[in-house]
Formats: structure tokens, C-alpha cells, sequence
């Protein structure tokens, strides 16, 4: 029966432009064309699109009227994400009938789509924190942007990818909210701290947020040192102050840069053990020595190390500075 309803293509229409961006997010327009002489009205269709990243969108839109001839329907998706689908299923159901077509079946070419996140709906980035401590725990900066979007209330999910990261839980975070620029904080702006609840599936609770908007917060994790990229899935689904419900979906790749690699050696004396530290600058990052320490143990004591206090030292790479403590 779907001969009917031949000549089905899907047509890649970008954002929605206009005042309701908000409303509709990412659409595709499908032409149809109607064999039959009659119009004929579909409860609902559907535009099904398999990736590697998300596994698979779904475009829909509600009580479609087709008219003989050739039709061009609007789909809309309520998920925000970027990168390249294939076209597989179009559906259309009246009542219990389902009219169905399937793109990757026979001779048919594939029709792959290289869609963008929605600039006005709300997005999620995560990278490596401006400043890092080595010995210390490690931390993902994440930054919320609301930007079109009232945000009344919703979630925010972050799972690791790689095999060799683990995101440490926390009972609760606490977060920064800003005014924001595309997504930037923007300068001169007041910082609001409000404290984020922990569901008990990991889930991190989000707070409202008005239009424009960054809300920052730091995630925990430990990760195979050396590393130089970890890769995580980011979702978030939230509720708009009009009581529409939207999601974002994200795989992220986050870049580990660290300008400073140390490495130690010991030599062991009757009466002493001497520890041998030595800092090498990496890649083309200029690096400032403020200062340099080691704490003692319970069965140890620090006997000396090297006499620089109060450094203010810039190296450039590929500098590298021994530090001798006994």
C-alpha cells in the first residue's frame, strides 16, 4: 500500500529559523508524493536516522494532511546533537495501519546527513580545567549553557567511554552560574553558587537557568596517566519553563595536556636515602616553577632538599630542572 504514498525523500532543512526555535529545534523536510485522488489525513509520521554516536534520532510530527500530488512534510526532533546519520525508516500511521518505507533495504542509496547541534537550545561541553595539580585528584571542567532556553528543571548524565577512566561519584556538586556570550562567561558578570543533588544512578540534578546562561561545575575521575584523550557520552534532559521537554546527547573526545612531566629516582645510603626529582617541560607551553617541597612521612623525616625559595621561574621547553631532596 505504500505505492500509494511513493517517491518518499527526505530533505535535510537545518534548524528551524524564526521566533519558535525553541519550540521545534532541528527539523527534515520529507517529500511525499499522494498516488491516490483523494486528501488523506495520518494520525502521525516519523523519520528514523541511525548514527555511531547516539544510535539513533527520530524526527516526528502529529497529524500530517496529504494532498494528491506532492507533499512536503516537516519532522521535528526533540534531541539536540551533531554529527553525520543515516536515513532508515519513514512511518506513517492512520489509525492501526502503518505505512512504512525503508531507505537501506534494496538498491537504495544511503542518505547520510550531517546534522548540528541546536544553537538556541541548551548544550553541554566538557575539557581539561585551565589549571591541574599533578599528585592530586584530576577534574573535568563541565559547562551548562542554557542559551534560548528557560531551564525550569532536569538532569545531567556523564558516563566514561575509555576503557581506562572512571568518573568518581559524589554526594552532591557544587556549581557556578553565570550570565553567558555563546556560551562564554561573560566578563564583569555576578557568579552564583548553588549546590547540585546526586540521584542515585549517578544523575546530576539541574537548577533553573534563564536564557543565557553558563553554569560550570568540576567532575572528579582517574585516568591512566600519560593519557592524552578520554572519551565520554554527555546526556541531558531537562524541562523548559513553558513545559516543553528536551534532551541533548553529545560524544565527547577531551584533550589531556600536561605541560610538566615528573619523574623521581632514589639512591639509598647507611643512614639516608637521597630523592632525585626532575621536571620536564612538554610541547611548546612555558611553564612557571612557584615553588618546590616534599612533605615527610611516619618513616621519614626531610633531612634538606635544593635551597630555592620563593620561585617565580618560566622555563621554556624542552627545559628540564633536577631537584635533589634527602
Amino acid at each position: 500500500m505504500f505505492d500509494n504514498f511513493r517517491q518518499c525523500l527526505p530533505l535535510p532543512s537545518g534548524v528551524v529559523d524564526g521566533a519558535e526555535d525553541e519550540e521545534k529545534g532541528s527539523a527534515i523536510d520529507v517529500a511525499v508524493h499522494n498516488n491516490l485522488p483523494i486528501e488523506i489525513t495520518f494520525d502521525n509520521t516519523a523519520l528514523r536516522l541511525l548514527g555511531n554516536e547516539t544510535e539513533e534520532l527520530w524526527f516526528k510530527a502529529n497529524s500530517q494532511t496529504l494532498i494528491p500530488g506532492q507533499n512536503t512534510i516537516r519532522l521535528h526532533c526533540e534531541l539536540s546533537t551533531s554529527g553525520n546519520y543515516v536515513v532508515e525508516t519513514f512511518k506513517m500511521n492512520l489509525g492501526h495501519l502503518v505505512f512504512s518505507h525503508n531507505f537501506l533495504h534494496g538498491t537504495n542509496k544511503k542518505r547520510v546527513f550531517t546534522l548540528n547541534k541546536d544553537p538556541n537550545a541548551l548544550s553541554v561541553s566538557i575539557e581539561q580545567p585551565a589549571q591541574a595539580s599533578l599528585g592530586e585528584t584530576q577534574y573535568f571542567s563541565v559547562k551548562v549553557f542554557s542559551s534560548k532556553s528557560s531551564i525550569k528543571e532536569g538532569f545531567l548524565s556523564v558516563k566514561a567511554v575509555s576503557e581506562d577512566l572512571m568518573l568518581l561519584t559524589m554526594p552532591n556538586f557544587t556549581a557556578q552560574i553565570s550570565e553567558g556570550i555563546q556560551g562564554s562567561i561573560a566578563a564583569d558578570t555576578s557568579v552564583k553558587t548553588v549546590d547540585l543533588a546526586v540521584q542515585e544512578n549517578g544523575r546530576i540534578s539541574l537548577p533553573q537557568l534563564s536564557k543565557d546562561q553558563v553554569m560550570r561545575l568540576f567532575l572528579p575521575y582517574e585516568g591512566l596517566w600519560g593519557q592524552n584523550e578520554f572519551k565520554v557520552r554527555i546526556f541531558a534532559s531537562y524541562t523548559t519553563t513553558n513545559g516543553r521537554n528536551r534532551s541533548f546527547s553529545a560524544a565527547e573526545t577531551i584533550k589531556i595536556e600536561m605541560p610538566l612531566t615528573v619523574s623521581e629516582s632514589s639512591v639509598f645510603r647507611e643512614d639516608c636515602i637521597f630523592f632525585k626529582v626532575e621536571l620536564t617541560c612538554n610541547g611548546s607551553i612555558p611553564v612557571r616553577i612557584a615553588s618546590s617541597s616534599l612533605k615527610p612521612s611516619k618513616m621519614y623525616y626531610v633531612a634538606s632538599f635544593s635551597v630555592v625559595e620563593n620561585w617565580n621561574l618560566v622555563y621554556d621547553p624542552p627545559f628540564c630542572s633536577p631537584l635533589q631532596f634527602q
